[in-house]
């Protein structure tokens, strides 16, 4: 019984340590910006919010980077996006809650993979 308890606590503290040590990179990894501003080498935009006291437009952009991501990670970004060299596009599709709703076309959000 002892032995299960020692075995038992030793996991439970690998699974702390291995949560802990993953979430400060997820925080870090989206920042906002306000639209028109230079987005920065290795992020991209995954949504748009109205936000009135950050911008003088009372629109922010969310930025996620992205060349932090495993090969097989796969990531929702706005379709006015180009698609990084790296990964590939899976579809796009049309949502009322992310980038801002739909365009002329219907679809404001697109799936991508990183294949490399």
């Amino acid at each position: 019984m002892k032995r299960h308890v020692i075995r038992l606590s030793f996991l439970a503290i690998a699974i702390v340590l291995c949560v802990a040590v993953k979430a400060p990179a997820q925080l870090a990894g989206r920042q906002i910006v306000c639209p028109g501003d230079p987005v920065p080498v290795g992020w991209i935009k995954v949504d748009e919010r109205i936000d009135a006291t950050a911008c003088d437009a009372g629109l922010v952009w969310v930025l996620e980077t992205f060349i932090n991501k495993a090969p097989g990670s796969a990531m929702v970004i706005c379709a006015d996006q180009p698609t990084p060299g790296g990964w590939e596009t899976l579809g796009v599709a049309s949502s009322s809650n992310q980038c801002g709703g739909t365009d002329a076309t219907g679809s404001n959000i697109k799936s991508i993979r990183r294949v490399v």
